[in-house]
C-alpha cells in the first residue's frame, strides 16, 4: 500500500532488501480468482535465518518510490507469509528521494527527512571522486579518498539548497518521512537565499510561492531558468514556471519573510541542457558551470522593438555558448521579453558578447552591447528591461530611417560613443550642450553620406565637470536631442 492506498497497477514494483542488498523483486498482478491485486515475491539469502528485511515500492502512476522500514520482518528459509486469500499487507511508512547528480554542478535539495542528515549519510549511496565538493550558501565540504567528506558543512537541512560538483555522474538516495508541508516554514532574509523545495510534487511557480511576501524586483532562479515578481499583477513571470522536487533554488528578496509551500499537485519534467531546435549549435549545459547571472531583456533594431517570439539570443565567451533564451510575450504587461541566464566558472571577469538569431530569415545578428560576467548579477527587470541592440548586416548598413541612439556607456568617464544613422546623404550637425543650453563642443558639422556613424566624445577634451549634458543631432529636417551623464 502507498500512503494507505492499495496498489492496483500492474506497473507497480515491490523489492525487498537486506541492508543495501536487493534480495527479491516482483510486479503487482491481478488475480481474478480472488478479485485482488497481489504480488508473489520470492526472497533470497545465503543465511538460513535472521537477516532483517525492508521493502521498497515503486508507484508507477506517480513516479515515486516508497519504503517500508518499520516492519518486523526477518528471513527464514522456506518460510511462507500470506496466501492469495489472506495476503500480507506491506504498507509504506517512508519515502525514497532519488536525485540524479550530474558530472559537473548540480543544484539539489531534500524533500524527505532521513534519521541521519549528515553529509556522509546523505551521500552514502553516491560514489564520490577525490576532490568532489558540496556547498551551502555559507559552508562547504570536500571529499578526500581514505578520509571522506571534510569541511565546514557537516549536516544538511530541510528547506535549504546545496550545490554539488562531482567528477562522475551518480545518484543521491535518501529514505525518510516526507517533509511535513503544512508545518515547515523557510525563513527568507533580505538579499539572496539558497532555498530548498521539499514538496513531493511539481508545482506551478505562482502556486508554490503564493505565501511569499514578494515585492517588485524579487527574483528566483534554478540552475537553468529564472523568474521575476511583477507587483502590478502579483505574479511571477519568466522562463522558470514550475518548481521541481529535488531541485535547489536561489531566491532574491527585497523584504524577507516566511515561505510556506502549499499542498497542491502538478506534473512536468526538467532538463539541464538548454537549446532550441531552430539553432541547435547554440546550446549550453548548465551542469558544467558553478555560477550564473541573469538578463531580463528586450531586443531592438533600428530603434524599433523586435516582437517576434521566434527570436533566439545567445551569450558567448569567445566562441563558447554560455546562455541561450527565446523571446516570449508577457500578456499581463503586453511586453516581449527574453529571460537569459548566463553561466560561468569564474565568479567575475569574463567578457560576454551576444548574438540574435532570426529563424524565419535564417539571419544571425551581432549585438552591439557587451557585458562583464558577475555571479548573481541582475541586469534589467520587467519594468525596465535591459536592451540588446541588434546590428545590421549586408544591405541594411544603410538604415531605413534617421535615428540617434542613446550614448554608451552612460554614465561615462571620460569617453562615450554616440551613434546615429542617415537613410540618405545629408548635411549633419552633432553638438554637445550643458544643462544651461550653452554649446560645449561641435562634434560634426559636415555633409555625410547615407549610413551608420559612431562618434567618440571625450569629456576630458575639454575637461568637463560631473553633471547632465545634452547631445543634439540635426540632419536635414530630422532633429533629435538626448541626455547623457558624466560621472567621475
Amino acid at each position: 500500500a502507498f500512503e494507505e492506498l492499495l496498489s492496483e497497477d500492474a506497473f507497480d514494483i515491490i523489492s525487498v532488501y537486506s541492508g543495501d542488498e536487493i534480495r527479491g523483486v516482483a510486479n503487482i498482478e491481478y488475480v481474478p480468482a480472488v478479485d485482488k491485486y497481489l504480488t508473489f515475491l520470492t526472497i533470497y539469502s545465503n543465511q538460513s535465518s535472521g537477516e532483517n528485511l525492508t521493502f521498497r515500492m515503486w508507484d508507477a502512476s506517480r513516479g515515486r518510490e516508497f519504503a517500508s522500514i518499520g516492519g518486523d520482518y526477518t528471513f527464514e528459509n522456506n518460510a511462507s507469509l500470506g496466501n492469495a486469500s489472506n495476503p500480507v499487507l506491506i504498507e509504506s511508512d517512508a519515502s525514497v528521494q532519488s536525485i540524479d547528480l550530474n558530472q559537473g554542478w548540480s543544484w539539489i535539495s531534500l524533500n524527505v527527512e532521513p534519521v541521519d542528515l549528515s553529509v556522509k549519510s546523505a551521500l552514502s549511496e553516491f560514489t564520490p571522486a577525490n576532490g568532489d565538493i558540496i556547498k551551502s550558501q555559507t559552508e562547504f565540504s570536500q571529499y578526500y579518498e581514505g578520509v571522506g567528506w571534510q569541511g565546514s558543512l557537516n549536516n544538511l537541512e530541510i528547506g535549504k539548497s546545496y550545490s554539488i560538483n562531482a567528477a562522475n555522474t551518480g545518484t543521491m538516495r535518501n529514505t525518510g518521512s516526507p517533509v511535513n508541508i503544512t508545518s515547515t516554514v523557510i525563513p527568507v532574509e533580505s538579499g539572496w537565499n539558497w532555498i530548498g523545495y521539499f514538496h513531493q510534487e511539481i508545482l506551478d511557480i505562482n502556486e508554490a510561492l503564493a505565501t511569499m511576501p514578494a515585492s517588485a524586483g524579487d527574483r528566483i532562479k534554478s540552475q537553468t531558468e529564472f523568474a521575476e515578481y511583477i507587483s502590478s499583477t502579483g505574479t511571477w513571470e519568466g522562463s522558470l514556471d514550475r518548481m521541481l522536487p529535488g531541485q535547489g533554488y536561489l531566491l532574491k528578496s527585497n523584504t524577507g519573510g516566511n515561505l510556506e509551500y502549499p499542498a497542491l499537485n502538478k506534473t512536468g519534467e526538467h532538463a539541464s541542457v538548454l537549446a532550441y531546435m531552430e539553432k541547435p549549435e547554440w546550446s549550453v549545459n548548465a551542469k558544467d558551470y558553478e555560477y550564473s547571472m541573469s538578463f531580463t531583456a528586450v531586443f531592438e533594431f533600428d530603434e524599433q522593438e523586435m516582437r517576434d517570439t521566434s527570436l533566439i539570443i545567445s551569450a558567448f565567451v569567445n566562441d563558447t555558448c554560455r546562455g541561450v533564451s527565446k523571446l516570449q510575450y508577457i500578456p499581463e504587461l503586453e511586453k516581449y521579453i527574453a529571460f537569459l541566464l548566463v553561466y560561468g566558472n569564474n565568479a567575475d571577469g569574463d567578457t560576454l558578447s551576444f548574438k540574435i538569431y532570426q529563424p524565419e530569415e535564417d539571419l544571425t545578428r551581432q549585438v552591439e552591447e557587451t557585458a562583464i560576467f558577475n555571479s548573481d548579477e541582475i541586469n534589467g527587470n520587467l519594468e525596465s528591461p535591459f536592451v540588446f541592440t541588434a546590428l545590421p548586416i549586408g544591405d541594411e548598413l544603410v538604415p531605413y530611417t534617421f535615428y540617434l541612439n542613446q550614448n554608451y556607456p552612460n554614465p561615462f568617464n571620460p569617453e562615450t560613443i554616440i551613434e546615429y544613422g542617415l537613410p540618405h546623404d545629408e548635411k549633419v550637425k552633432l553638438i554637445i550642450y550643458n544643462i544651461l543650453g550653452q554649446k560645449i563642443k561641435t562634434l560634426v558639422n559636415t555633409n555625410q553620406k547615407a549610413g551608420r556613424y559612431k562618434i567618440t566624445f571625450n569629456a576630458a577634451k575639454p575637461t568637463l565637470p560631473n553633471g547632465v549634458y545634452f547631445y543634439y543631432l540635426k540632419a536635414g529636417d530630422y532633429k533629435r536631442t538626448r541626455k547623457m551623464l558624466i560621472l567621475k
